[in-house]
């Protein structure tokens, strides 16, 4: 499998050349006022699109074809008031070069809007049975409870034997009510005895003094014939008025004889004998019996569903940079040093967008773990401190091992914070991100790098400085590894392949380049501005973090939220 290095083999200049060139041979030029013709055109735009995403992986152009479609749109729509702007002409453009910069668009799963308001709707699957509250999945399942679903009833009695009879009938109820009637069930083959607890009374003051609790598995018991248990163990525990602890062993045999059809159980003990130097005596003894209900005739089970919840989604206004242009300045530049202003300009200002995208991401991922569990539908879930965990990069005290073994130590620890994460959501298809600063992310050892930036290679035809790679541990891992993120920490956030679930989501709408604009700041003269329009959005909490102390002599990736430094990390493994 070919690496995203040897996949992009044009450059985003080359792409440039190679739609100027296909348009200058019709008589368009793609730059100025030509683009009008281009915009205008559906089947012309569709050919420019075309053109400018060739180089990209087909994920990544499918996203930046959307993007351009929306921000074609709005300049059409701007056009009715003041007509389309030369400069409006580098919007493709500078889509095409800002995408592939954006270091942590793969990091939250990317959906382009279509536009500014929209609704995402995803399911809430639940089990149910009769008029009983609706349980939500996986969730309610966490806790296996006789008021949580479960696929099969069972209903548990007592019987309590006293040394006179010897014997006793033990009657389930099963008069279950289904479909608001209410009907007899039969019990099924699976039968468990619980528990066996045994009274003991003393000779002298005939008085009970003891109750000893037996070690019966829980089973399922044949009860085809009947059942004989033959019992000699020692006790699990007792309880009495006296400090006496000789005895050890209870013997005796239990005969159960069951009704499946009546939902009966025929109970006798025969021979019960204590080991005991008081020579107290059996007095009674008290069976704990589980059986299932029968689901022979599906009177008794468990419906599922789902509802259809939604999310409102509204994209604020654009964030915009601008880059005032003084004539003079634009003409000196080019003639004493041959450098296009205009040009310089656009290319810092789409610099500046991409770093600030990718702080955005962080400053969102900050929120969503520090505010764990978040919304009142999530409050059953652990908070930011249950995903925090914390690795020193100096070895611990007594470590034998080399610096490189220790650094190894890291991965255990991320495997066990992941598989946290899927205990506490119960999602399982999906990739975890590591999101890390390089001199953290250097600590993790043998990742598959698919992409190195600032080797001389490109993202999508443009030259980038972060990275992209993936290991597989416990769980499968993608890596990230960019200076934006602050050194002494790194993230770690689930994103589910299903497309009905969701935990994190990014909503690009439109980056769009316009003149037309007044710089606030230099009002007096020409300007460019440059805005996007996005928006993230929370589902379900599903990320953790890991600080990373010493490795840059102190810790300072989150000062609102700190970890000792003496935590034994190793006890949570």
């Amino acid at each position: 499998m070919k690496n995203l290095n040897e996949l992009n083999t044009k450059t985003y200049n080359q792409v440039l050349v190679e739609a100027s060139e296909y348009f200058d041979n019709q008589g368009i030029r793609i730059i100025g006022e030509g683009y009008k013709e281009i915009a205008t055109s559906a089947t012309l735009f569709e050919q420019y699109v075309g053109i400018l995403t060739e180089g990209a992986t087909a994920d990544q152009a499918a996203i930046m074809g959307q993007l351009m479609v929306n921000t074609n749109a709005g300049i059409l729509r701007e056009s009715s008031m003041s007509g389309i702007q030369p400069i409006a002409s580098l919007s493709m453009p500078v889509i095409r070069k800002l995408w592939p910069k954006f270091a942590l668009k793969d990091a939250l799963k990317t959906e382009v809007a279509k536009s500014p308001r929209f609704v995402v709707s995803y399911t809430k699957p639940y089990m149910f049975k009769g008029d009983s509250d609706v349980k939500y999945l996986p969730k309610d399942l966490k806790s296996l409870t006789d008021s949580n679903p479960r696929l099969k009833t069972y209903i548990e009695q007592t019987g309590t034997i006293s040394a006179a009879s010897g014997a006793v009938t033990v009657t389930f109820n099963t008069a279950l009510t289904t479909s608001s009637v209410a009907k007899k069930q039969s019990l099924d083959t699976d039968f468990h005895i619980s528990s066996i607890i045994v009274s003991t009374t003393d000779v002298a003051t005939d008085a009970i003094v003891k109750t000893y609790t037996l070690k019966i598995p829980q089973h399922k018991l044949d009860v085809a014939n009947s059942i004989f248990l033959n019992i000699d163990q020692e006790v699990i525990g007792y309880v009495g008025t006296t400090a006496d602890s000789t005895t050890t062993n209870v013997s005796g045999q239990v005969i159960i004889r069951v009704d499946l059809k009546a939902a009966t159980a025929m109970v006798a003990v025969v021979g019960f004998a204590l080991d005991d130097a008081l020579q107290n005596v059996p007095e009674s003894v008290v069976l704990a019996l589980k059986a299932g209900v029968s689901t022979e005739w599906n009177e008794d089970a468990y419906s599922v569903g789902f509802d259809i919840a939604r999310m409102d989604i509204d994209i604020p206004s654009g964030q915009h940079i601008n880059a005032p242009l003084p004539i003079e300045a634009l003409n000196d530049m080019m003639a004493l040093y041959q450098i296009d202003g205009t040009k310089e300009a656009v290319d810092l200002m789409t610099n500046v967008l991409a770093m600030r995208l990718d702080l955005e991401v962080l400053d969102f991922l900050q929120n969503s773990w520090a505010n764990q569990p978040g919304v009142a539908e999530f409050q059953g879930y652990p908070e930011a401190g249950a995903y925090t965990l914390s690795f020193d990069v100096r070895p611990s005290a007594g470590f034998a091992g080399s610096p490189k073994a220790w650094r190894e130590e890291l991965k255990p620890q991320i495997d066990w914070l992941s598989q946290k994460i899927k205990n506490e959501t119960y999602l399982q298809s999906g990739i975890f991100t590591i999101v890390g600063n390089p001199l953290d992310v250097q600590l993790l050892t043998n990742i598959d790098w698919q992409f190195r930036g600032g080797q001389g290679a490109n993202m999508d035809g443009v030259d980038v400085d972060y990275s992209i790679g993936t290991y597989v541990g416990a769980n499968a891992y993608r890596v990230i590894s960019s200076v934006n993120v602050a050194q002494g920490g790194m993230f770690l956030l689930f994103t589910p392949s299903s497309d009905t679930q969701m935990t994190y989501k990014y909503f690009p709408y439109t980056f769009s380049t316009e003149q037309g604009y007044i710089d606030p700041n230099r009002s007096r003269v020409p300007s460019i501005m440059m805005t996007k329009r996005h928006t993230f959005a929370e589902f379900l909490p599903a990320i953790g973090m890991i600080e990373i102390l010493h490795n840059d002599g102190t810790s300072q990736f989150n000062p609102g939220y700190t970890v000792a430094d003496d935590t034994n990390w190793g006890t949570n493994l």
